[in-house]
């Protein structure tokens, strides 16, 4: 039978790269899509370490939700995060590859994780310092479980960062509008001007959102 996977490399700063196996057909997960490359490369610019605060990502605890490959959270974990990357049950081999074949096994583990359901599953200290998710906010009926998980993971000193690709087929822009209501009652929500994105892994239709917990 014919293998239905493909390796892509992707370089990153100081001469650094990963390789990600993906799927050709199969699941929407089993890409590298292209939020997920704005997301990753946004990671290793001044605007992102200035907005959360630290410089770089060394020991931070992070948490990346709805992973798929894996690649954002492989990407943290070439930073020396500590990394923990998430996804249905199905997902779970795929990432693992991922993190092997970039040797990355002490720092970055793959768990299964269904949003909405108790996040002590996961195995990490309480309120990671970043969570991380991409092109996560398109099935409308995953909105309200993702949006719990986030409630209960976080505190006010987490920071949360995703990123989207706009679309307005479908049930994608009324799942965008759910998401952003629903956490607007709990986070702050600021989106990341273009000209602080990557300078070349941007575009006009993919968005990035920081959110911080509001303190009660």
């Amino acid at each position: 039978m014919a293998d239905d996977s493909m390796d892509r490399i992707i370089d990153l700063k100081n001469d650094k790269s990963i390789t990600i196996k993906q799927k050709t057909a199969g699941d929407v997960g089993c890409v590298v899509w292209d939020a997920a490359l704005v997301l990753l490369h946004y990671l290793e610019t001044e605007h992102f370490e200035e907005s959360i605060g630290c410089l770089g990502l060394a020991n931070k605890n992070v948490v990346e939700l709805g992973s798929g490959t894996g690649v954002v959270g492989i990407t943290a974990g070439v930073h020396k995060a500590q990394v923990t990357v998430t996804d249905l049950e199905s997902f779970v081999p795929l990432m693992d590859e991922n993190i092997i074949r970039n040797h990355l096994q002490q720092n970055v583990r793959a768990v299964t994780y269904k949003w909405g359901t108790d996040p002590s599953s996961l195995g990490v200290p309480p309120h990671p310092n970043l969570i991380l998710f991409s092109d996560c906010i398109y099935y409308k009926e995953a909105v309200q479980p993702l949006v719990t998980t986030l409630k209960e993971i976080c505190d006010e000193e987490t920071n949360v960062v995703c990123s989207y690709e706009e679309r307005t087929l479908g049930d994608n822009a009324t799942s965008l509008e759910l998401f952003l209501e629903l956490i607007k009652k709990d986070f702050t929500v600021t989106e990341v001007p273009l000209e602080e994105m990557d300078s070349t892994y941007r575009s006009e239709d993919i968005h990035i959102l920081h959110m911080r917990k509001i303190s009660r």
